[in-house]
């Protein structure tokens, strides 16, 4: 039945969470480069810079939380880098609002000058970089998927990862 996804919410609450952050903070780089053609476009960066520092906050919880199951199994390291990723660049973000916060203050925005666009553009590469561990864990280790695409047959690659799974103890009912 297409509802049954709302007794998974609980455990599915970071992959529904993540995705404002990556919009919002993703938007906010953009937007600042793009700010410095027009400025006015500076003040919709800094919003973003600030919903998205705050939407953060769920997403990396969130994350921590879903890490919990894999703890004792082999996909803890590489699940480890994936979180590392998200609490540094979860830091990182929350330091660039604190920053632009203080210089706004002052009447001095970082987020107007050309040398903020070294942290927009490390925050543009990090959201990339955090997208691409998540995916793997998605894609490649079959972390928290439980439905089967009927658009591709099983591959040896799937069967092997599924085998693994299961003798590792993750729950990989279809």
């Amino acid at each position: 039945m297409m509802l049954d996804f709302i007794k998974n919410i609980p455990q599915d609450l970071h992959p529904i969470l993540i995705h404002f952050p990556i919009a919002f903070l993703g938007f906010s780089f953009i937007l600042s480069f793009l700010s410095m053609r027009v400025s006015r476009w500076n003040e919709a960066s800094w919003l973003l810079l600030w919903v998205g520092g705050l939407s953060c906050i769920p997403a990396s919880v969130s994350g921590v939380i879903s890490h919990f199951p894999y703890e004792e199994t082999e996909l803890h390291e590489v699940i480890g880098t994936h979180q590392n990723f998200g609490i540094l660049g979860t830091l990182f973000v929350f330091v660039l609002v604190g920053i632009r916060y203080w210089t706004r203050r002052r009447n001095r925005d970082f987020g107007l000058r050309k040398s903020y666009l070294v942290p927009a553009g490390a925050g543009l590469i990090w959201i990339m970089l955090l997208g691409g561990t998540g995916g793997q864990l998605t894609y490649q280790y079959g972390i928290n998927v439980r439905g089967v695409n009927p658009l591709f047959h099983e591959s040896l690659d799937s069967k092997v990862i599924n085998e693994s799974s299961q003798e590792i103890g993750l729950n990989t009912d279809h």
